[in-house]
């Protein structure tokens, strides 16, 4: 399975002005994809920690070339290119409303 969600608009809870939390939505939605063995794609925003990103992609190969050629100490890993700027989940965590 490959995850290639877009979501738009108003989630129901929020405009029923219920409790609502977008980052553990998104969480257990990558969480879904981890499960059933998908992925998710790589060029919108993520919200796994680098062990969750590491269980998603097998990374073996790529480390084995990284490794080989030094570039471990030259170029950003793979999920140091993709994470979020920002720790979305602490924000998530701490301004998030419960749903």
């Amino acid at each position: 399975m490959f995850n290639d969600l877009g979501i738009y608009g108003t989630p129901g809870q929020v405009k029923r002005k219920e409790p609502y939390n977008p980052t553990k939505a998104m969480r257990a939605m990558e969480d879904f994809t981890r499960k059933v063995g998908g992925y998710a794609f790589l060029y919108a925003d993520i919200f796994m920690t680098e062990d969750e990103f590491n269980q998603m992609f097998d990374l073996t190969l790529y480390n084995n070339v990284r490794e080989k050629y030094h570039c471990n100490d030259a170029f950003p890993k793979l999920y140091d290119k993709v994470k979020p700027e920002i720790d979305v989940i602490t924000i998530g965590e701490k301004y998030g409303q419960e749903n």
